[in-house]
């Protein structure tokens, strides 16, 4: 490595080769030369965005998160092609250095860029729940749910934290408006998964099981309907009742392998629980 620095070191100190030298230094462990080469590399081109992004990655590797924060906040004013992603380094950045309000303005500024993306409010949601700003979390969901109502992350992300702060009834509506916009079996599976735990709070998991009956009966699934009320029944950790509720569809599809798997899981745990 010390030959190859030796020969770039020769070469026209153009900011390509400047940079080239930077990573070359950092490879070699030499921080300080490398922190120099890339300064040096931004002095002869300041809006360069591989000069920006290896900056940023130096200074973020040597522990100067304020300088990697403002080298990749200049980068998104350059690269507005990856602005949301460069934004949201920063924000991170800024977190790291306990600059929450600066962090919490940089999630509106994602958001203000691309205002009709769900990411840019859920990456703000998440940001604001990290250092329990949990109020703003709550409303940058709310939002991403009226811009697109249709789309479960933000509602589910709601729902779980309502659930976390034991607002369960609030947490329990809201899982069932997923339910009813979610069009996979798996992701019904999901929410009734979440909802098992709360139903069982207020000791009312009988009334979630005749829900998931009255529903998926009136789709005519009988393997659907079962599937669902043996989800509820392990949520809550009645593995029992989970194994009547696949025999009953078993009796019917005896070869069906994927409930097989099923029965043998549920007999296992409860097994390991005995």
């Amino acid at each position: 490595m010390n030959e190859q620095i030796a020969l770039c070191a020769q070469q026209p100190s153009t900011a390509g080769i400047l940079r080239e030298l930077a990573l070359m230094y950092a490879a070699a462990d030499d921080l300080q030369n490398a922190e120099r080469s890339i300064n040096e590399a931004l002095e002869r081109a300041p809006d360069s965005i591989s000069n920006l992004l290896t900056a940023g990655e130096l200074a973020e590797a040597q522990n100067r998160i304020g300088d990697a924060a403002d080298r990749f906040l200049k980068l998104a004013e350059v690269d507005a092609g990856f602005r949301t992603s460069h934004l949201q380094r920063v924000a991170s950045l800024e977190i790291s250095l306990g600059r929450f309000h600066d962090a919490m303005a940089t999630c509106e500024a994602i958001i203000d860029f691309n205002p009709a993306s769900i990411e840019s409010f859920l990456f703000k949601a998440r940001t604001a729940f990290g250092i329990n700003r949990n109020e703003q979390a709550v409303a940058a969901l709310r939002r991403a749910m009226s811009i697109a109502p249709r789309d479960n992350q933000p509602r589910i992300m709601l729902a779980s934290h309502l659930a976390s702060q034991f607002r369960t009834d609030e947490s329990i509506e809201l899982y069932w408006q997923a339910f009813g916009y979610e069009q996979s079996q798996q992701g019904k599976l999901d929410i009734i998964r979440s909802l098992g735990p709360l139903y069982e709070r207020r000791t009312r998991v009988d009334e979630l099981v005749e829900r998931l009956k009255t529903i998926s009966e009136r789709d005519g699934d009988s393997r659907a309907t079962q599937l669902m009320v043996a989800t509820a029944y392990e949520s809550v950790g009645d593995f029992g009742a989970a194994m009547d509720a696949v025999r009953q569809i078993l009796s019917e599809q005896p070869r069906d392998l994927g409930l097989l798997e099923l029965m043998v899981r549920l007999s296992e745990i409860a097994g390991e629980i005995e």
